[in-house]
């Protein structure tokens, strides 16, 4: 009855006991468990989760787009500063500095744009997918072909491997025959 009255007498530890009383005992594995009432946690909806996610693989794509052309053009670079330091010191001047600009853009290839990210592939896969049963159907008729070819292949081999096994049989008759 002591511990009781102590808890009930100053008015902090009363409010904590009502408080307890009221919402029950914390679940110690809930991350937000001291403040109770001020928890809000609001659940990202499946939509809006995946809406989400495809806007941030859209922009890490178009990151990673730019990230390898750079790296396509510093490794370029890094392979011209000895070709440039080579031609400095033989005295020679650089004619096809026009030349290799124009090179560059063929084999750093085009410079990366938003067309090349994730919604727009999705919208280019979609308009695709009409033409899919008809790709299916194709594909499908073409193995059907492959395995038909397969199947007669199989059969002449077969056909003369029982020739070929006649003749054997032939020749051994005839010996017997002969040694007989």
């Amino acid at each position: 009855l002591a511990a009781v009255y102590n808890v009930l007498k100053d008015k902090r530890t009363r409010a904590m006991y009502e408080r307890i009383l009221e919402e029950g005992l914390p679940d110690w594995r809930m991350p937000a468990m001291y403040d109770r009432k001020v928890q809000i946690v609001r659940h990202i909806g499946l939509l809006e989760g995946i809406f989400t996610l495809f806007v941030l693989a859209t922009f890490i794509q178009y990151a990673m787009h730019w990230a390898a052309y750079f790296e396509r053009k510093m490794n370029k670079q890094a392979e011209k500063k000895p070709k440039s330091k080579k031609i400095k010191k033989a005295g020679q001047k650089e004619p096809e500095a026009e030349k290799d600009e124009d090179d560059d853009e063929s084999i750093l290839g085009p410079k990366p744009t938003v067309y090349e990210t994730l919604p727009f592939q999705v919208y280019e896969l979609c308009k695709q997918a009409t033409g899919l049963p008809a790709y299916l159907q194709e594909m499908y008729e073409e193995y059907r072909q492959r395995r038909e070819e397969e199947r007669k292949e199989q059969e002449e081999l077969e056909a003369e491997r029982k020739q070929f096994e006649e003749k054997q049989l032939e020749k051994k008759q005839r010996k017997a025959s002969n040694a007989t």
